[in-house]
């Protein structure tokens, strides 16, 4: 859970809706939490809150039972992605691999430098070399963020 889902906590009043315990673990929680590190599982969220409550239940698999309002406000909150940065390729490259429905090279985001103007491509990374295409790339690209998850729908 990161501080924009704790503000929207709090800038949408639900802290009527949630306890004024269960908002002071979680806030308690992410306060603790290292400045790098901005999210926090639901899970672990979850397990701070229902910890000594005495709704929470025991059935072997250390889970909430009775999913109080305060789970249930929780659970409804957007799900938030970790902010991405750029990786300079003087630091480091991707890991190569090669994507199993296009059987080609990954691609990923890069920030490539040209004729004096900054730009953004995707660019695919093979064989230790950025390609546009067939055309080598490597001279250009100063820049690159990790590939995101992607998408999965949730069927509950």
């Amino acid at each position: 859970m990161t501080r924009e889902e704790l503000d929207f906590i709090g800038a949408m009043n639900m802290c009527d809706e949630i306890s004024n315990e269960a908002y002071r673990k979680i806030t308690i929680h992410f306060e603790e939490q290292e400045p790098c590190e901005d999210c926090v599982s639901r899970e672990a969220v979850f397990d701070w809150l229902c910890e000594g409550c005495e709704r929470y239940h025991w059935n072997g698999d250390n889970v909430c039972l009775t999913k109080c309002e305060d789970y249930r406000t929780i659970a409804k909150l957007p799900p938030v992605q970790p902010k991405q940065d750029w990786i300079p390729v003087t630091e480091r490259l991707p890991e190569e691999g090669i994507n199993p429905i296009t059987q080609d090279y990954y691609e990923y985001q890069c920030t490539i430098y040209l004729n004096e103007v900054y730009d953004l491509r995707f660019l695919r990374f093979g064989k230790g070399h950025w390609w546009n295409g067939g055309w080598l790339a490597d001279d250009y690209v100063i820049a690159w963020m990790e590939r995101p998850e992607p998408y999965k729908e949730n069927k509950e």
